[in-house]
């Protein structure tokens, strides 16, 4: 399994998640919006988002986590992608980001 590519932005974002939270998932609704939920969130077609037990926005980070998409199958387990990533430090996709 390839191991997820993170910046250090990315990286301690998630790691602040779930330092101070537990079994929270990372997913993205069809039109691009960020959202956390507690415990495995389904998909919901019709509203075009994942449902879950609890969810709250992350779109301020909406530029980050571009390998979150809405046509993934399964939501993200924070400490999954914490399990499997590489940190890259690398200040020009910072600014790529910055820039868009």
């Amino acid at each position: 399994k390839e191991p997820i590519l993170l910046t250090e932005l990315e990286y301690n974002i998630l790691k602040f998640i779930a330092d101070n939270t537990s079994n929270m998932y990372i997913s993205r609704t069809k039109t691009g919006n960020l959202f956390l939920n507690r415990g495995k969130p389904k998909k919901d077609n019709v509203n075009e988002m994942w449902i879950g037990e609890y969810s709250t926005s992350l779109i301020p980070f909406n530029k980050l986590f571009k390998f979150i998409m809405w046509e993934d199958k399964e939501p993200y387990a924070i400490c999954d992608i914490l399990k499997h990533c590489r940190v890259i430090n690398d200040t020009i996709i910072m600014h790529k980001i910055v820039d868009e």
